[in-house]
């Protein structure tokens, strides 16, 4: 349905993360396949989208050496 189909993100704004909640497939070279996966696209799951995101920046983060803080 392209009026209810946001573009928000224009890329997988999962894609770093391993572990996502979408349904990625990994190629044979190693390469996040991500191209049937409509979970960012979908307006139930944005909060889902926002919360892994600061989740993984607060994870790594606190992963940082005190003096690049």
């Amino acid at each position: 349905n392209a009026e209810a189909f946001n573009c928000l993100f224009c890329y997988c704004p999962l894609y770093f993360l391993e572990e996502c909640p979408g349904a990625p497939r990994w190629t044979s070279r190693g390469v996040k396949d991500c191209s049937a996966c409509r979970f960012p696209h979908r307006p139930e799951n944005y909060d889902a989208v926002i919360a892994r995101l600061s989740a993984a920046i607060r994870d790594r983060a606190a992963k940082r050496a005190p003096e690049e803080r």
